[in-house]
């Protein structure tokens, strides 16, 4: 497992670091006192033991870390560690009256990184994330390869590029892909989002799942769990609420979201694009409002095809993903087939190919 090592001062605790292990702690390694030291040992031997088997070390700057002496000996252990177990070192500021001009931040990781201040422990979460990510690709190279495989795609590719890239549009603020389910809707889109800059190949969206009978009130329920703006008082008795003020909640969520840098995909069984193929009259007025920014925040993985007429305005942009050809999944099988060293006979691979439906989950399971 990719581990992560939570350099911290028990002064930052309560209020960031803990909801940044909380965060973490089902999806990846983290090394957190809380978590991972045995009662009874000697914390220095704990805090050694997790540094040897580290892969990522989390620096929390603040006032308090900065005076702390189990800080700046972890500090130490991990710069003498760094490019042998140690892959990366993540500076991240955690207290508003610390810059990177203060002097006793370490001169080589004011020259080295650009060191911010970051208010919110889900954002910090999804960065440390999205690292611990990066670092496991890197690890395993068959791994790196059948995450950046997409085969079959080139069209409908070149179609998004030729709309990402159209200088006279601004970039939609929400892209919908439709589609069978398990026909490659989400593999395609982050596939797109890698190729047009719009996320990095490591960066996972913040998602989430509606259908048919979800409402606004559970889409902001939804997005408001990632964390990134503290409204939980204005979600008291929000059924009932006025639409206005639920489409406008919503806004200011997404608003934040978005300053952030982040992306939100949807998987959207019948509550976004409905069975009549129209979409929501409140996730349009959302999406419309002029509050956004002219940028991706929202990607729809939809079961519906979207009507055309739907679609009449630069902050929309829809793509439909069919099932594979035949030609397709001979490419796609080759290829998985290469990246897992496997070999198998001109019979076997034919008749594999006939008998494959167009799907390419399909195609990776028989691999």
């Amino acid at each position: 497992m990719i581990n992560a090592f939570f350099s911290h001062s028990s002064a930052d605790k309560d209020n960031f670091v803990r909801i940044v292990a909380d965060r973490l702690k089902n999806k990846l390694g983290i090394h957190y006192d809380e978590y991972t030291f045995e009662i009874g040992n000697r914390t220095i031997d704990e805090i050694l033991d997790g540094l040897g088997k580290t892969d990522l070390f989390v620096f929390f700057i603040s006032n308090t870390s900065l005076e702390s002496n189990w800080v700046k000996d972890e500090v130490l252990v991990a710069t003498n560690n760094l490019g042998n177990r140690t892959k990366q070192f993540y500076p991240i500021i955690i207290d508003n009256k610390i810059t990177y001009k203060d002097e006793r931040i370490p001169k080589w990781l004011v020259n080295e990184y650009n060191l911010k201040y970051v208010s919110k422990p889900s954002v910090v979460a999804k960065r440390i994330e999205q690292k611990l990510r990066e670092i496991s690709l890197q690890k395993h190279p068959k791994l790196m390869k059948k995450n950046n495989l997409c085969v079959g795609r080139n069209k409908i590719l070149e179609k998004f590029e030729e709309r990402i890239d159209d200088f006279e549009k601004s970039q939609p603020k929400c892209i919908i892909v439709t589609g069978l389910e398990s026909i490659g809707r989400r593999t395609f889109l982050k596939f797109a989002l890698n190729k047009t800059d719009i996320i990095n190949q490591y960066y996972t969206p913040n998602s989430i799942y509606l259908d048919t009978n979800d409402s606004i009130e559970d889409f902001i329920l939804k997005i408001n769990d990632f964390g990134f703006l503290d409204i939980d008082s204005d979600l008291s008795d929000l059924l009932s609420k006025s639409q206005s003020y639920k489409v406008n909640l919503a806004i200011s969520i997404l608003r934040e979201i978005q300053s952030n840098n982040e992306v939100i995909l949807i998987l959207d069984n019948g509550c976004i694009v409905n069975y009549e193929r129209k979409f929501s009259t409140w996730f349009r007025q959302i999406i419309e409002s002029s509050e956004l920014s002219n940028k991706v925040i929202i990607c729809t993985a939809s079961k519906y095809k979207i009507q055309y007429s739907e679609i009449n305005n630069d902050v929309f942009y829809s793509e439909h993903v069919d099932d594979l050809t035949l030609s397709e999944r001979k490419r796609l099988f080759k290829r998985l087939l290469e990246i897992y060293n496997i070999e198998i006979s001109i019979e076997d691979f034919n008749y594999f190919s006939n008998v494959f439906h167009g799907l390419p989950e399909q195609i990776l399971y028989c691999v």
